[in-house]
């Protein structure tokens, strides 16, 4: 029997206990956990929540679709002109490839195109400066056309001001704050 990749639909917030069950059971799944940053004032909170929310994958044969259907939290099979969608091994890895190396992905909608094939976009930066050219890698965008999502992550920045202007703010900062700069020592 041939075992293909399909889309399974969970009940809200129960993508961890199915995946479990289908773990338990013997069923191969994967179910994607995206890791957002979340700025509060000077705080720092990290955030872990399914990247597809209310979706597991799962690697089954079509003798095995009703079985999997009458698990607990599980709703039904994702469904696609009738027949449940079927998600290439390649789009699998695309997603493993975006979960391992970046944080902070989001998700946009497109449209589902089963003829299609998965597209790997990478962005750079080109910066010119005299005689020197740098490519810098900015992120990545992964269109997924039989899920009809499309993943993009960044590089973020680490700080908006130019080094020069890191130095020298970094300098006034202590000054200000000490009491003695006042009196001029």
């Amino acid at each position: 029997m041939e075992r293909k990749w399909h889309v399974i639909c969970t009940t809200p917030g129960q993508e961890r206990k199915v995946a479990a069950q289908l773990t338990k059971r013997g069923i191969e799944n994967y179910c994607p956990f995206n890791r957002t940053v979340i700025k509060n004032g000077t705080r720092e909170t990290s955030e872990v929540a399914p990247l597809f929310k209310g979706f597991v994958f799962v690697q089954i044969s079509n003798a095995q679709i009703a079985y999997v259907r009458r698990l607990p939290y599980v709703i039904n099979m994702v469904y696609w002109r009738s027949k449940p969608v079927v998600v290439s091994a390649e789009e699998i890895d695309g997603i493993k490839l975006m979960i391992e190396s970046y944080t902070d992905i989001q998700l946009h909608q497109v449209q589902v195109n089963t003829d299609k094939k998965m597209f790997v976009e990478k962005e750079t930066e080109t910066d010119y400066g005299g005689t020197m050219l740098s490519l810098k890698h900015k992120g990545l965008s992964i269109t997924l056309p039989s899920l009809g999502f499309k993943m993009s992550a960044r590089v973020e920045r680490k700080g908006d001001l130019l080094p020069e202007e890191r130095n020298a703010a970094g300098s006034l900062i202590p000054r200000i704050l000490n009491p003695l700069y006042l009196f001029g020592f």
